[in-house]
């Protein structure tokens, strides 16, 4: 399915289909087995109805813009203030739900717990963070990053959201930048 999502268009356009690539092939696995663990760990059956083969592959087809309204962007972190993702989706619904649903604001899910960067995966946000290829890049403060891995590692700092930030900076320049 992700390989249907083809940058095409304008600049907007084409991140915008880079990164609901990359969302679906890096998030969706681990959100997918988590919400099963969950739903099966109270004995409940779960269903996620808008992954449904024919509707996803739908959805991969529609141009960008009709996914979001790109206006919406302008403002930083307007798309975490705004009920403009999923338009579509929200448009479809209109007729259905009540507008206080369709018009919801993105609820989204939170960056990994601190825990997840501490023990076994200390290894792996060494090997990404302090790899000589990371290192290269221009906007890293080398003596900074040390220090505050240090400190997040010890358990004097929970610097989780820095760690998640920078990962996936990193991800994202390795998958979509470097690869070309």
């Amino acid at each position: 399915m992700a390989q249907s999502c083809k940058p095409e268009g304008s600049i907007e356009e084409s991140l915008v289909n880079r990164a609901l690539s990359f969302e679906f092939r890096t998030f969706m696995p681990g959100f997918l087995a988590i919400e099963d663990r969950m739903s099966m760990a109270h004995g409940m059956e779960s269903r996620v109805p808008f992954l449904d083969n024919q509707l996803a592959e739908f959805a991969w087809s529609l141009p960008p813009r009709f996914k979001m309204e790109f206006a919406a962007l302008k403002t930083p972190s307007s798309h975490m203030q705004t009920a403009e993702g999923k338009l579509v989706l929200r448009q479809a619904m209109e007729s259905v739900l009540p507008r206080e649903f369709t018009r919801l604001k993105k609820q989204g899910f939170s960056p990994p717990d601190e825990n997840w960067f501490r023990g076994p995966s200390m290894n792996y946000v060494r090997e990404i963070l302090l790899d000589p290829k990371t290192r290269a890049r221009p906007w890293f403060d080398h003596d900074v990053l040390n220090e505050r891995l240090a400190e997040h590692f010890r358990g004097e700092r929970n610097h989780r959201l820095l760690i998640w930030s920078l990962l996936s900076l990193e991800w994202l320049q390795r998958h979509f930048v470097d690869a070309g």
